[in-house]
């Protein structure tokens, strides 16, 4: 017999997690004592052993509670095919989004408003859906212009980098409580039209002009508070009077 103490020691868990095991039927001691102590026997180190592999594998706390139930040679190679797929998926995702730390690690040169690189992360993050919610209301053309999939990618970047600087430079007027009429607001509004226009077709804007961005869009196209989005609307307005 072993105590909790002996025990975790054996196995290099806490004693914690083991009556965290306990609790959740995981794993429970052969035998408790009179006094209500945990105790446990070989044949609970072999269990625990297969829990630490498990767990090595990735599996979570209730698909092992879920295979040490079931006749393990007869499940074993299914559940190892399935977590491997998991994993696949995991380490895709895990993928995408150092990709989207690099990219926006290139994007940002000095110090910038947290809520700015929140939004470039959203962005970046549900591209593909925010292409395929645009897809079904615009041609496939006016999508590869508004996600600039024509041009080259060190153009892309140059263009991302630049419109990204004049938001940045938009959002301090808007926090000093800047007219979105004044000047200086305005001519930011105008190199931001000027970038949109050489990347999106006229054509293309008349038909985004078209597109109603419903309910179940605003998560997907939603960058910015809507305060400092209502700033730019409202200096997009004096630049376009």
């Amino acid at each position: 017999m072993y105590t909790v103490k002996r025990f975790a020691n054996m196995t290099g868990v806490t004693e914690r997690t083991l009556r965290y095991y306990d609790r959740k039927g995981v794993l429970t001691p052969s035998v408790y004592s009179s006094q209500g102590h945990r105790l446990y026997q070989d044949e609970d180190l072999f269990k625990m052993q297969q829990i630490v592999t498990l767990k090595y594998l990735g599996f979570s706390l209730a698909d092992i509670k879920a295979f040490l139930s079931e006749d393990s040679e007869r499940s074993m190679q299914r559940s190892l095919q399935m977590q491997k797929q998991l994993l696949e998926q995991k380490r895709a995702e895990l993928d995408h989004v150092i990709q989207t730390i690099s990219k926006v690690e290139t994007m940002i040169k000095e110090d910038i408003h947290s809520d700015l690189i929140l939004m470039i992360i959203h962005s970046i993050q549900h591209e593909n859906a925010q292409k395929q919610w645009l897809a079904n209301h615009v041609s496939d053309d006016t999508v590869e212009r508004v996600f600039m999939k024509h041009l080259p990618e060190e153009e892309r970047t140059m263009i991302e980098n630049k419109v990204l600087e004049l938001v940045k430079n938009i959002q301090q007027y808007y926090e000093k409580d800047v007219p979105p009429d004044d000047k200086r607001v305005q001519v930011i509004i105008e190199e931001l039209f000027t970038c949109l226009h050489e990347v999106i077709d006229p054509r293309d804007l008349e038909e985004l002009e078209t597109v109603e961005f419903s309910e179940d869009s605003l998560f997907l196209f939603s960058f910015m508070s809507k305060e400092l989005q209502n700033y730019i609307e409202q200096a997009a307005g004096f630049y376009q009077k």
